[in-house]
């Protein structure tokens, strides 16, 4: 609290915090810690609450207490007449000018009078507003020196013209700075239909509490969405807030949560507020063992007394969970959230071109394929990316161009590497035609999209391979993948006896393929398996011996198939290869035009 007074003194209009801290805000400004109010000991400040009843109950605090500040006042109210004539009563009854300072204790339960409310404030012209309130409440025009309202899970810093500048979050006794963020809702997210559905049906649930506890029936207090980077996890869990906008926002990050009891004091926190509070864990899996016991005991208490709190939790990797975690009761619904399939790719496409301004008639079915396994924020990047070097209007090679730029980004390398002499250009030309024939031949399990060769890259060059929807599980896939990964390799070896740097890579794949397909896939049977569970017999080395004899030979009847190929289409390696050291790029069309359709 010290470090958010000094900021807050630094900088001499800005006040910061998360949720977490608006009352330990509250009680500092009472008590006149921060410097630019120390000069004003004799101001108003009023706090306005929602009333419990009709009757008025105003209080002014002990003036003895010579710690807090003088003429602090509390209204309990419902109406507006009735605030304005208590409010008017107490400016009226100094005789001089007073600086004025407001606390609305949580907005949302004064909806109905809001705009009213606002305006009267702002006609008192307050030096200082301080608002709590829900994240849908648009709080503009407020007049005063200092305005900051509760927003989120954060404090949001609006100055007199009116702009919201900047926010910050208060986590883990350091201040970090965020960008502000409008709530997120299911708008907001494309496609994920079977997620929205999901999570739809819980939110139906908890609008039907009462009747549905009446009947005896326990409702899930807690979910984990889990899944890979950048599938839209976080966004969900935010989206899913926004059904809730009466409800108080708690957020826990596993990045930062190492403070003892932190876990501990936010769930008090949340016990203690009358209405429904969300509290949302971001990278559980990071959280300190130490804290994760605490937040066992924490979920273990959810429901009974503490049934309006609901936990949000989201990780890359169920795995690396405490497994105890996981039980039903403490998460009672685990939400695995992948990368996008086709169809939920083409929305995605849709919505981020229309939001970028891009023209939207484009060949979406195309684009779903070639953007096979990016995830949704890639085929964000790839429209903003688009919308920035091609404009409103780009044609298919560019957004393929940017495809590719966001496929091999962390392969760009701009340095001391030395521009390749034509020899080994054409060397590279004919290791990536070699992989790229073998695709083609291969086409029940791969459709080739693209070969390239790459400069300012740490590679030579790059073929791009998409899977076709052929059974993922066919053991024969596995082979056709053997045979793709030795094709460049033998291109080089048999028609120049030479060998490219991206043969190494190449030949470290096919051994692991082949000692897959024998120690986990059961291509030779069930007797060679690997068991690797932690209490399993050790495998003794006469079974390693074994499986790698097996491999071995699965990696030589690969070489012999392949072989037969890079033989039987050596003039058709020659032309290609040719082509992409002159070009550059190779597509499915030049492909087919030299091998036949």
């Amino acid at each position: 609290m010290e470090e958010l007074i000094k900021e807050f003194n630094n900088k001499k209009s800005l006040i910061v915090g998360d949720v977490f801290l608006i009352h330990q805000i509250f009680e500092s400004i009472e008590k006149n810690k921060f410097e630019p109010l120390k000069e004003n000991k004799n101001g108003i400040f009023i706090n306005i609450s929602k009333g419990l009843d009709d009757e008025e109950e105003l209080e002014e605090d002990d003036e003895d207490d010579n710690e807090h500040m003088r003429n602090t006042f509390y209204v309990f109210y419902n109406k507006l007449d009735e605030i304005k004539g208590v409010v008017n009563h107490i400016v009226a009854s100094f005789g001089e000018k007073k600086d004025i300072h407001i606390f609305i204790n949580n907005m949302n339960d004064f909806r109905d009078i809001k705009d009213e409310l606002l305006e009267y404030i702002n006609s008192l012209n307050p030096t200082m507003v301080l608002i709590s309130s829900g994240r849908d409440m648009k709080l503009d025009g407020i007049n005063s020196k200092y305005y900051i309202k509760d927003e989120f899970d954060n404090f949001t810093i609006q100055e007199e013209n009116g702009k919201f500048k900047e926010s910050y979050t208060f986590q883990s006794k350091r201040l970090e700075h965020i960008p502000y963020q409008e709530p997120v809702t299911f708008s907001d997210i494309a496609g994920y239909d079977l997620v929205k559905k999901e999570l739809l049906l819980v939110k139906s649930w908890w609008d039907d509490k009462e009747a549905l506890e009446a009947k005896g029936i326990s409702l899930p207090h807690s979910f984990l969405l889990h899944g890979p980077m950048g599938t839209g996890k976080s966004l969900f869990a935010k989206a899913f807030t926004s059904f809730f906008p009466d409800a108080t926002i708690i957020k826990i990050d596993g990045t930062h949560s190492s403070e003892q009891d932190e876990i501990t004091e936010k769930f008090n926190f949340a016990r203690r507020q009358k209405g429904m509070a969300i509290i949302l864990i971001d990278e559980i899996d990071l959280i300190s063992r130490g804290e994760t016991r605490n937040l066992l005991t924490e979920l273990d208490g959810l429901g009974g007394d503490n049934k309006n709190i609901f936990v949000i939790a989201t990780c890359n990797n169920m795995e690396d969970l405490y497994p105890p975690l996981l039980r039903r009761g403490r998460l009672d619904y685990l939400i695995g959230i992948g990368n996008p399939n086709e169809k939920e790719r083409k929305s995605l496409l849709k919505y981020y071109f229309a939001k970028s301004g891009i023209n939207v008639n484009q060949d979406y079915d195309y684009l779903a394929f070639i953007t096979k396994g990016e995830n949704a924020v890639n085929i964000k990047a790839i429209a903003n990316e688009v919308r920035l070097r091609y404009g409103e209007n780009p044609t298919v090679e560019e957004i393929e161009d940017i495809i590719d730029r966001i496929n091999k980004r962390e392969m760009e390398y701009y340095g001391d590497s030395e521009e390749p002499s034509e020899s080994d250009r054409y060397l590279t030309a004919v290791h990536e035609v070699g992989h790229a024939v073998v695709v083609m031949e291969r086409s029940k399990y791969f459709s080739f999209y693209k070969a390239s060769i790459e400069t300012n890259s740490i590679i030579g060059g790059r073929v791009k391979v998409l899977p076709t929807k052929e059974d993922i599980g066919d053991l024969n896939r596995a082979l056709a993948d053997l045979d793709v990964s030795i094709g460049g390799y033998l291109a080089e070896k048999i028609l120049f006896k030479r060998l490219d740097r991206g043969a190494q890579s190449d030949l470290e794949k096919a051994r692991h393929t082949s000692a897959a397909l024998v120690n986990t896939l059961g291509y030779k049977g069930l007797n060679p398996l690997l068991c690797h569970y932690a209490n399993s017999i050790p495998t003794s080395p006469f079974k390693k011996y074994h499986n790698e004899k097996l491999s071995e030979r699965i990696l030589d009847k690969a070489v012999r198939r392949v072989t037969k190929i890079i033989k039987k289409r050596k003039k058709e390696i020659l032309i290609l290869a040719d082509m992409l050291a002159k070009k550059g790029v190779l597509t499915k069309k030049d492909m087919m035009d030299v091998m036949g359709a």
